[in-house]
């Protein structure tokens, strides 16, 4: 294809293409697949095993510890933790996996491996996904609980269900209770001589259409099904048991109850009523805004129908971050887009180039997405930051590309497409400088790695914004350019005189000139003075996990005292609501109510409208809290990181030694007999391990009783186990509902455990008692044993009278018991807060070596690229050196508008890099394109600035005017993603002065250099901090000195004044009317 060929297809060509990005762009806005989080596991990995028949010992030393270093052998751990107790083990791994880590299959395959040489019967490996897909959390409140749960299950399910969109809606069942139950008769049961089992296993089970069997040949077979159904609860009253003294019903051996319809075992109360707790999930194709949408739309209807009998409430809007910040930040795009468009036609007073700039970024944009669309993926926070990213960057290539184009005039088509080239290339190592960035911190731990895992799906959007990119605004708009817009008329002579610049413009441009002529010394000041600021504050910059988006949720937990029922959890839970409310910091809460616990689920306001700091809030909650009626106020836990109890956990290599010293610190705790004021005393409650809520009972068969009554082991075990607890007896269909049946003992009948050892078993020779037949002891907890990264773990921890005491107590303990205790070498005594500095040092610890490696790389390919684009290093070494100017300006952005370090706030600073690399390298870009066009190099700094300072500008106050709004929090439902706005707005400003300012001098001190072939540039810098700081001495030595002098001229001329008012005045005498002299003696001195 020649020249002439391709000039007249290209326009063709190009509309079509654009036509087909549009279009492409369209239908990925309804089809694309829209969700929160992708469906990504993160790094941690937990293996369940199951070893029935092995005691805790013979877990801990025959599996977990063989899983362990077979785990341990495939590297990458960060860290291994195991619990090993009686008959299973649990092993948790967490991981440092980099981008196409191939970490899961090989576990999988390892642990396969080694299970083969294991007695373990069973095992599995979860992992916990980023993603669940939920919709939103509802409640459905009213009066009646039995309503609300036919409501939920009938009303809202099927009309949710039936939507298009939603997998499945999950109804909380604890509400109201859906069983039968049959208690039993003690003594009708002694009358019978039946045990529970005997009359459970008679019992029949519903069957419908089972087939027994069939009859005839091929053509003429004939299927028999038989079909059994017990007519509700009545019908189970009716049923024969075979006795020793014949058939009986069972009604007259258990009391049949029909609870269907009672209050369960938990219930949900919402604004002082009872409530039924409902999830919607999504599915795994479809936008979860737009299924948002409709779910609210439905659940208006459902309100509107009820009329006032009950209301569904969104509590927990799981799908309101992803939905408000595509619609927020898109707007914030859009906003920047515009105001661009509006400075090209007011500068170059044409509406083509503006039009056109609005079309390249639509096109560009649409193309990413349209891409994601095509190969299937899903559009995430995840995919949201980097896509913002490349649109600040289509934003600063428009606009570029018509300034120069309009200024070249280049308008035919071969100087459209090399004008637009021009652009791109700069553009372009900025973009590979990005992406190096954003690799170097996936290949590296310079993030936690459940932090990465957000990152790792950014890939796509990284390699389709590039393509879409060079494609766009190198190939498509500069051909429609050079198609629909001409060449404009040459301006008269009058308009191009320059206007004569004013005082503050003069004043301005002198300043500039004297920052500029400095060379490096404003870029190291800069420099010095942001890496300072971020070392001394960084620490006060909130940091949230990237996984988390949704605003912070508040678990407070309060214990009903013992012998409460449901109705009293239900009136306290009304009381402590009402209180709770009250509180300007609460934004909503509703209360899950049982028998042993209110727990209180509390969504707090955005915390600039707070009116207390968090621990006078925790104060006012505790207090709030601390008189309601049938609760245990001393147990409230308001704070789940708020010490409760005396806490030391000892480490070690051997599990004997480490067990022995934990005992010895148990018995040293025991032993102190400390007492407070009001004689009580100050340390209870000491235990190793986890609180023992439940005693228990080692039972032993006595040989010679079981030979003397001619009872088998197996045979006490299955009888005594019908005694105890509530037994599932089946189910049976009720209104063609399955309905759980269960059958138990009336209450209070055996609560202790002095009850069980008059259990009657039958036996050849008659009914016995138990305690007849087994030896009866206390047990205690069954053994656990915890290790982590090869080290066994016990923890010893008391209760205090006074919790203030625990801090000081915690380190003035273990000096008190080294002359007690001995420590080996190899074991540690660690106190609640040493322990996590250690975890902090230990995940603090990072992998230097590999990071340099990855640095240097990057390093390379970024000077590599450099070269091969521009023909020189210098672009490539100024935006490396740039970026770290930039973190004091996202971090006092941050700071001064007290917003957390998460997902959008990492995107957001990734944005304000672009921004400074984009401005940056099309500026030096300029600069090296006048230079060879002046004659001096001062000539050819301040020519380049002059081409572009204007377009730099307008965008950056674009994309400051746009971001305003978010960061400053004008809009609603903007917490979770104004951290991108905070960082892009200070990030923008910093890259203005950095573009304007640093660079310039920068390129003009290099340019220097290179004229002067200088190849020492320390000395050089020294040097020149050296005269400035002359030079400023001089000044104030100046200074001081004419001041000195004009306060000596106003002394001398008070003193004049003073003389002169001094002297009197005398008469005039005839002298003085005399003539002067005029001769020449007069000028002699």
């Amino acid at each position: 294809m020649n020249n002439k060929t391709f000039l007249a297809i290209a326009p063709a060509l190009a509309r079509w293409k654009a036509v087909l990005l549009c279009l492409l762009a369209i239908g990925a806005l309804f089809r694309l697949d829209v969700a929160t989080f992708p469906d990504r596991g993160l790094p941690e990995y937990t293996i369940h095993l199951t070893a029935s028949g092995l005691t805790a010992d013979q877990v801990e030393s025959s599996v977990t510890r063989k899983v362990e270093e077979a785990v341990r052998a495939l590297g990458s751990a960060v860290q291994i933790s195991s619990d090993s107790r009686a008959g299973s083990g649990t092993i948790t791994v967490k991981t440092t996996e980099n981008l196409g880590s191939d970490y899961k299959d090989r576990l999988e395959q390892k642990v396969s491996e080694i299970m083969k040489t294991l007695p373990v019967k069973e095992y599995s490996i979860s992992q916990e996904k980023l993603g669940d897909n939920l919709v939103g959390f509802y409640l459905l409140h009213g009066s009646d609980v039995q309503t609300l749960s036919d409501v939920a299950r009938y009303t809202v399910y099927e009309k949710l269900i039936q939507a298009q969109g939603i997998a499945r809606v999950e109804i909380d069942g604890q509400a109201v209770r859906e069983q039968i139950e049959i208690v039993f008769r003690p003594s009708m049961l002694l009358a019978y001589g039946l045990t529970p089992e005997d009359v459970l296993g008679q019992l029949p089970q519903d069957v419908i259409r089972e087939q027994i069997g069939t009859v005839g040949k091929t053509g003429d077979r004939t299927a028999f099904t038989w079909t059994s159904q017990t007519e509700g609860p009545q019908g189970l009253g009716k049923q024969l048991i075979s006795t020793g003294k014949g058939y009986v019903p069972l009604k007259t051996l258990a009391d049949i109850r029909d609870t269907r319809g009672s209050k369960g075992e938990e219930i949900s109360v919402y604004q002082g009523s009872p409530a039924v707790g409902i999830s919607v999930y999504a599915s795994e194709v479809g936008q979860v805004p737009a299924i948002r949408q409709e779910t609210a739309k439905m659940m208006a209807e459902l309100n509107t129908d009820a009329g006032g009998k009950y209301e569904l409430t969104l509590f927990d809007d799981r799908a309101q971050p992803i939905s408000a910040a595509i619609a927020q930040l898109t707007l914030l795009g859009g906003v920047a887009a515009v105001l661009i468009a509006l400075y090209l036609l007011a500068s170059l007073k044409r509406i083509g180039p503006a039009a056109l700039s609005l079309l390249a970024v639509f096109m560009a944009s649409g193309t990413v997405l349209g891409a994601l669309w095509l190969f299937g993926m899903k559009f995430t926070f995840s995919a949201l930051g980097p896509l913002l990213v490349f649109v600040l960057v289509y934003l600063v290539a428009g606009a570029t590309f018509f300034s120069r184009l309009d200024r070249l005039g280049a308008y035919s088509l071969p100087g459209s497409l090399k004008t637009a080239w021009t652009v791109v290339k700069p553009l372009l190592l900025a973009l590979v400088v990005m992406a190096a960035a954003w690799f170097t911190i996936v290949m590296t731990d310079m993030l936690k790695a459940e932090d990465k895992a957000v990152l790792f799906d950014a890939w796509p959007v990284i390699v389709l914004g590039a393509a879409s990119f060079a494609l766009v605004y190198g190939w498509i708009i500069p051909v429609l350019t050079a198609t629909w817009l001409a060449e404009p008329e040459p301006a008269d002579a009058g308009e191009n005189i320059p206007r004569t610049p004013g005082k503050v413009t003069r004043a301005l441009t002198v300043r500039w000139e004297k920052m500029v002529q400095q060379g490096y010394l404003p870029f190291g000041l800069t420099l010095v003075a942001s890496v300072v600021f971020v070392l001394l504050l960084q620490s006060f910059v909130l940091v949230d996990p990237f996984a988390q988006v949704a605003p912070k949720e508040k678990t407070l937990s309060l214990p009903m005292v013992q012998e409460s029922n449901i109705d009293d959890a239900i009136k306290a839970a009304k009381s402590a609501e009402e209180r709770l409310r009250q509180l300007p910091e609460v934004a909503d809460l509703y209360t899950d109510a049982s028998r042993e616990r209110l727990t209180m689920h509390v969504k707090l306001t955005d915390k600039s409208k707070w009116t207390r700091s968090v621990y006078d809030l925790e104060k006012e909650l505790d207090k709030q809290l601390r008189d309601i009626p049938q609760t245990d106020p001393f147990a409230l836990v308001v704070n789940s990181e708020q010490k409760t109890r005396l806490e030391f956990t000892v480490k070690g290599p051997s599990m004997e030694t480490t067990q022995h010293i934990a005992k010895e610190i148990l018995v040293y705790l025991q032993k102190m007999s400390w007492r407070d004021r009001d004689n009580r005393e100050i340390v209870t409650d000491e235990r190793i391990g986890p609180a023992q809520n439940t005693a228990f009972i080692d039972i032993r068969p006595k040989p010679d009783m079981l030979a003397r009554y001619r009872v088998s082991e197996e045979e006490i075990k299955r009888q005594l186990q019908s005694y105890l607890g509530e037994k599932q007896a089946g189910s049976i269909f009720v209104n063609d509902r399955n309905i759980s049946v269960i059958a138990r003992f009336p209450d209070k009948w055996m609560d202790h455990s002095e009850q069980v050892r008059h259990i009657l078993i039958r036996t050849q020779q008659g009914a016995v008692r138990l305690s007849d037949l087994v030896d009866w002891s206390s047990g205690e907890q069954p053994q656990v044993y915890q290790r982590e990264d090869g080290m066994y773990v016990f923890k010893v921890s008391s209760a205090i009278a006074d919790a203030r005491w625990i801090d000081s107590m915690a380190y003035n303990l273990p000096l008190a018991m080294q002359e007690k205790i001995t420590v080996p070498k190899g074991y540690t005594i660690l106190n609640e807060d040493e322990l996590k500095k250690l975890r902090e040092e230990q995940s603090d610890d990072k992998d230097w070596s590999g990071r340099l490696i990855v640095m240097l790389a990057m390093v390379a390919l970024v000077l590599l690229t450099s070269l091969l684009v521009q023909r020189r290093a210098r672009d490539g070494w100024f935006a490396l050196l740039l970026l770290p100017v930039l973190s004091g300006g996202v971090t006092l952005g941050l700071l001064l508008l007290d917003h957390p370090m998460n997902l959008m706030g990492f995107y957001g600073v990734a944005a304000a890099c672009a921004v400074l690399l984009s401005l940056a390298l099309v500026q030096l870009d300029d600069m090296f394109a006048a230079s060879s066009e002046q004659s001096s190099i001062w000539n050819g700094v301040r020519s380049g600035m002059q081409r572009s300072w204007a377009t730099s500008a307008a965008i950056a106050i674009a994309i400051v005017l746009a971001s305003l709004p978010i960061a400053a929090g004008s809009l609603a439902d903007g917490q979770t993603f104004v951290s991108f706005a905070s960082a892009l707005l200070f990030g923008t400003v910093f890259a203005l002065f950095a573009t304007l300012v640093l660079v310039p001098g920068m390129q003009h001190a290099a340019e220097w250099r290179e004229a002067a072939q200088s190849d020492v540039s320390i000395p050089v810098l020294v040097r020149r901090i050296r005269d400035w700081q002359e030079n400023e001495r001089i000044r104030r030595s100046d200074a001081r000195a004419r001041k000195k002098r004009q306060q000596q001229l106003a002394q001398e001329m008070r003193k004049e004044a003073q003389d002169g008012s001094a002297n009197k005045k005398r008469e005039l005498a005839k002298e003085d009317f005399l003539p002067l002299p005029t001769g020449t003696d007069d000028a002699k001195p």
